[in-house]
């Protein structure tokens, strides 16, 4: 008798749970025809890959919003003792020296540094990062990067292009990179965001791009339109970047606040008023904000 009771209770709870579930995907379906239009839905793979991809994304925005609460009372903290400072004129920027932190999840070092101000930041350090192969394998490049700084493995830009479909488009299918860097790796499990479906797209950027790149230590990946970027000065292309680090600092002379970001960028074919865009640069948040279109975290 006990065990047939048993039984029923566990038959009982087992429904309650397959129930929850149906009725959370339910919702996130709702939640999901609601944000994209039906030719969205068609080219990111049907309603269940993109309902995936939102459970994804939700369970991960739910963890940024408590880092990003974390950092805003840091750095409330921060101004507070700024402004002191200045008020009892004893503001010594010798004396902010900065700390390093190195952190080794993944194969290339991620070094955190941050000063008694309260100022922070950090990025990969000794990462491969090689030129694109063919003008429009920004995209393979971009993934060939994270995958190497994530598992110290390099993937040939060959391979990763197949994978996405690069050589048969001409141009990297955006649908296909969280493919394969989780094809590559298992440290993060990489979803993506369209911007264009976000109120607050400065926002929902810094959700991403904060919780991988200051929190989790992973590279992220944008996609852009590069007139806005700083070393493009207006030169307009579509274009993959691999995101390796973030600032978050005042500026000691004027006393502003900058939040900016650190990218790797794979395209040695363009030299603009600044000099080869091959490298690393950084532009800040609000300018990535108004650049991006696609982020794949």
């Amino acid at each position: 008798m006990k065990k047939i009771i048993i039984l029923i209770i566990a038959s009982m709870l087992l429904t309650v749970k397959i129930d929850a579930e149906v009725l959370k995907k339910d919702t996130l379906e709702k939640e999901v025809l609601s944000k994209y239009t039906q030719d969205e839905i068609e080219y990111f793979g049907g309603l269940d890959a993109v309902i995936e991809n939102e459970r994804l994304d939700k369970e991960k925005s739910s963890k940024a919003k408590e880092f990003l609460k974390e950092k805003e009372e840091r750095n409330k903290q921060r101004d507070l003792i700024y402004e002191e400072m200045l008020r009892t004129n004893s503001f010594d920027t010798s004396k902010l020296e900065r700390t390093i932190t190195r952190n080794q999840s993944t194969y290339a070092t991620f070094e955190s540094w941050s000063d008694k101000l309260g100022n922070h930041g950090g990025k990969f350090v000794g990462y491969y990062h090689k030129p694109q192969e063919k003008n429009y394998w920004c995209g393979p490049a971009s993934v060939q990067t994270a995958i190497a700084i994530i598992t110290g493995e390099v993937v040939s830009q060959s391979t990763i292009a197949a994978e996405q479909n690069t050589d048969a488009l001409g141009a990297t299918d955006e649908r296909n990179i969280h493919v394969s860097l989780n094809k590559h790796q298992n440290v993060n499990s990489y979803g993506w965001r369209l911007l264009s479906t976000y109120a607050d797209r400065y926002a929902a950027l810094e959700e991403a791009l904060y919780t991988d790149i200051a929190v989790n230590h992973v590279p992220a990946l944008i996609e852009v339109n590069t007139k806005t970027l700083t070393m493009y000065a207006g030169k307009e292309l579509g274009h993959f970047l691999t995101v390796v680090g973030y600032s978050d600092l005042r500026y000691m002379t004027t006393g502003t606040a900058s939040y900016g970001y650190t990218y790797a960028d794979n395209n040695d074919k363009y030299v603009g008023p600044y000099g080869n865009v091959f490298g690393e640069s950084a532009d800040e948040l609000r300018v990535l904000a108004n650049a991006t279109r696609f982020v794949i975290w």
